[in-house]
């Protein structure tokens, strides 16, 4: 009996240790198993989270192809615009050169009117605030008289049909006087002369009646071009537009230098 008391009490203390040793293992686990659940929990709400974040892409991806659609059609009605902006501009181009004929033409009819003088030696009266109603008054006579005006090709101009009589050559005359003096001045053959002296020595308004007599010039005296300004000054930039323009005299082309001659001789 006194030998097996201490054997029994050392099986009691290693079934006590092993009861610990499974008590801590136990807890071990319990604690592992709730690390696991966590880890799931984790992972479920991951996933979640991915599912969404997939959606979210999804519709963003949708979105930006919808935005790149309606860029590619405003980029298309972009260039529809600039087309259509271009057309414009040309019908606007095409609209201000028909009204500065317009106005040409309208400039010339009303001084073909104040330089008439009908066979009863009327006129009109060129200071006159109703000339519009004066020049429909002798209208009718001016055009008989031009009519019968066509049957000598040298008191008329068929391209302006306005008679070319004495005075407006003697006008012509101080115009090319002034281009004389110019080509003494500068030591050159050729000259150029812009709207506003060639209005000046004409003794007319400047803009519109200016660039119509520098035309009128160009078409009826030889030697006389209506050229762009860039020509006359290298400065100007080649593009610039009819208020650009000069007449280009050939002081010693020898057409020119007759046609003075004739008719500084006819005022005589």
């Amino acid at each position: 009996m006194s030998q097996s008391t201490p054997a029994n009490a050392t099986l009691v203390e290693q079934l006590n240790a092993l009861t610990e040793r499974v008590a801590e293992l136990e807890s071990e686990v319990k604690a592992k198993d709730q690390r696991i659940q966590d880890v799931e929990n984790d992972f479920q709400a991951l996933t979640v989270d991915l599912s969404t974040t997939t959606d979210r892409i999804e519709t963003l991806e949708a979105t930006l192809a919808t935005e790149r659609d309606r860029t590619a059609t405003l980029e298309s009605r972009i260039d529809d615009l600039e087309t259509e902006n271009n057309h414009l501009q040309e019908e606007l181009e095409t609209e201000r050169e028909q009204n500065y004929r317009i106005r040409a033409s309208v400039s010339r009819i009303i001084n073909d009117v104040r330089e008439y003088t009908s066979e009863d030696g009327s006129s009109v009266d060129a200071t006159s605030p109703n000339i519009v109603a004066e020049a429909a008054t002798v209208g009718e006579t001016l055009h008989d008289t031009i009519q019968r005006a066509t049957d000598n090709a040298s008191l008329l101009d068929f391209s302006t049909k306005r008679p070319t009589n004495s005075s407006i050559h003697e006008k012509y005359l101080t115009v090319l006087g002034r281009a004389e003096e110019k080509a003494r001045e500068t030591n050159s053959r050729t000259v150029y002369l812009n709207y506003r002296e060639v209005a000046t020595q004409y003794g007319c308004a400047y803009l519109t009646d200016g660039y119509r007599v520098m035309e009128e010039m160009a078409e009826r005296v030889p030697g006389v071009e209506y050229v762009d300004g860039h020509l006359a000054n290298p400065d100007i930039d080649p593009t610039t537009k009819i208020e650009g323009k000069r007449i280009c005299v050939e002081w010693n082309h020898p057409d020119l230098r007759g046609w003075v001659r004739a008719h500084r001789e006819e005022g005589l």
